[in-house]
């Protein structure tokens, strides 16, 4: 068994794809519609092995508090998700000097040996940066 990817659920399609293209270098790998989804767009984000799936312009959720979406269950929503790099403080720096700051600075764990870190996406979603010890 091997990991493929990660779904992420938002309601503006181009500024989360923008911000994971700019800020973390991913690439577009794939981009599609299904006619099921009305006016939702989905795409495949990633670099070397690591991959996204951006599903966009989810509806918002009426005032009957329902959803909106004939699909039930596509409510934005998760804990957060992990990228190993090589060396956090400069993925950190670099990250800054393109406008993101840390939501949580550098954190040494010995019990899982990593450092961590946690930033945000311009959606608010949770990414955890992990380097591992050596």
């Amino acid at each position: 068994m091997k990991h493929d990817h990660v779904a992420i659920l938002t309601s503006d399609f181009e500024k989360l794809t923008s911000w994971y293209t700019q800020k973390l270098g991913l690439e577009i790998t794939k981009e599609w519609t299904v006619e099921f989804m009305p006016g939702m767009r989905l795409a495949y984000l990633g670099k070397n092995d690591f991959k996204i799936e951006i599903i966009g312009n989810i509806p918002a959720l009426g005032s009957s508090g329902k959803s909106l979406n004939p699909m039930e269950n596509l409510n934005p929503g998760y804990n957060h998700f992990g990228i190993k790099v090589e060396n956090i403080e400069s993925v950190l720096e670099n990250l800054k000097q393109k406008g993101v700051e840390a939501a949580a600075p550098v954190m040494d764990i010995p019990q899982a040996g990593i450092k961590a870190a946690i930033i945000t996406d311009v959606d608010g979603n949770v990414i955890e940066l992990i380097e591992e010890k050596k």
